[in-house]
């Protein structure tokens, strides 16, 4: 299948399914991707993604999965590109993926085809980070720690960033550190991460998770091949770095 889809939204409490996207807004064969709720609950930031081909896309190909980003609100149906995000460097669209809002929801940050940007709700600058990350290759952003830092992979390519332990990037500083010394342990426990707190991680081991506490690990199968990594809101305020808050 195409990387992608129509959007629905399901509701938990009465089990009814409403489909959120009717009209195209990008191109006339366009399909929805990473779909991530604001905050407060009321908008959703997506991928819009082409369907150029006549045959299914396999989740690489960089011209089909190539589209701006954009924010459908929830209340009225309406869907809104993010203008920063249409044309990227006067290259048109980058492949675009897994944008995600930051916890107090001014910020948005979204993955093109080799690194991740930052741009806010309205769209209308996108905010380059290649230059923070210098020396990290390809970069993928995971999740926000706080409103203030984000937490990424990075290597020569996909494969290689992922088994690469995850580091923090600091907004107001622009510096980076390893997620290991932020959390204080060793760079193998925050490799191919799939979730983390101060006391809990989940990562990807062949085709298990493995978690990992205080109180000892355990593992469960798993058939994902490529696993969305999330951050628990299980920080206090002691435990957030000041620079992330």
């Amino acid at each position: 299948m195409f990387n992608g889809g129509p959007l629905y939204l399901l509701s938990v409490s009465t089990g009814k399914i409403r489909r959120l996207t009717h009209a195209s807004v990008y191109n006339k064969r366009e399909v929805y991707a990473y779909p991530d709720f604001s905050p407060d609950g009321s908008q959703v930031v997506v991928a819009i993604h082409s369907q150029l081909e006549a045959v299914p896309s396999d989740g690489d190909d960089a011209v089909t999965d190539a589209g701006p980003f954009a924010i459908l609100n929830l209340r009225s149906g309406a869907v809104k590109k993010l203008p920063s995000t249409v044309n990227i460097g006067g290259y048109g669209p980058a492949y675009g993926a897994s944008p995600r809002w930051s916890p107090g929801g001014q910020q948005i940050f979204v993955n093109l085809e080799s690194d991740f940007a930052l741009t806010s709700p309205s769209g209308e600058h996108l905010q380059d980070t290649s230059e923070w990350t210098s020396g990290d290759g390809d970069t993928f952003a995971v999740d926000w720690l706080g409103n203030g830092c984000v937490v990424y992979i990075g290597g020569k390519d996909w494969k290689a960033a992922e088994e690469q332990p995850a580091k923090v990037l600091h907004l107001s500083t622009h510096q980076t550190e390893s997620l290991d010394k932020l959390l204080d342990v060793v760079p193998a426990q925050v490799t191919n991460l799939i979730a983390f707190s101060p006391t809990i991680r989940v990562r990807k081991l062949g085709d298990k998770l493995v978690v990992e506490t205080n109180s000892g690990t355990w593992s469960i199968a798993d058939a994902e091949q490529h696993p969305v990594v999330r951050v628990f809101s299980t920080w206090t305020d002691a435990q957030m770095p000041t620079t992330c808050r």
